[in-house]
């Protein structure tokens, strides 16, 4: 009798011990942890720094350049709206603007606002801290090509050596492309000033 109930009493004890000792318990809860841990962190730190880079970038364009910087308008096909706005209402900055500084030769230049006044058809971008012709933007086309006269500078990348700046400039007055937009730009104001817009021609505005 006495061996029998030490044989229950041990068997009632180790079922009661066991379910608390059980590692099954241990090793279930701990990988999942391990696991959900470091997840967490990763999206933490990662999302804020885009996010602050980008809004940063952005307002720095929207305050420095206006929409009417002639940069705006290069390379790309214009509507007649756009060409207006190039020949009478592109930006231009004050008399007593700092233009920024470019080393070369170890001098340095810097675009001069008196060019502005000395040739008419220039503009100089802020976006691209360089100067165009904005006759040639708002109507030159790769015909130019056909005379062998290229664009590049002035029309379809911005000009910024600023040491040969003069005499650039008086070479591109005297271009055929150069004078054919000249052209191009008095007949587009006349039809402007002489007619409505409802009687003007589809092909300007």
């Amino acid at each position: 009798m006495s061996s029998n109930k030490k044989i229950k009493q041990s068997s009632l004890k180790s079922f009661l011990i066991a379910p608390v000792a059980c590692p099954l318990d241990q090793t279930v809860e701990s990988p999942t942890l391990q696991i959900l841990k470091p997840h967490t962190t990763k999206k933490r730190s990662l999302s804020p720094n885009i996010d602050k880079s980008n809004t940063f970038s952005d307002k720095r364009i929207d305050e420095n350049i206006s929409i009417y910087d002639i940069g705006m308008y290069t390379n790309r096909l214009l509507k007649p709206h756009e060409i207006e706005v190039i020949l009478q209402q592109i930006w231009k900055s004050e008399c007593d603007f700092q233009f920024p500084v470019t080393v070369n030769c170890k001098k340095n230049l810097r675009f001069q606002f008196s060019w502005l006044s000395k040739f008419t058809w220039l503009a100089y971008s802020l976006k691209f801290d360089g100067a165009f012709c904005k006759f040639c933007v708002a109507f030159a086309n790769n015909e130019a090509e056909i005379n062998s006269q290229l664009l590049g500078a002035l029309v379809k990348k911005p000009f910024r050596n600023w040491k040969h700046a003069t005499e650039t400039f008086r070479n591109h007055s005297s271009l055929q492309y150069h004078l054919k937009c000249l052209s191009d730009t008095d007949n587009f104001l006349n039809i402007k000033k002489n007619l409505s817009l409802s009687s003007a021609p589809h092909g300007y505005f």
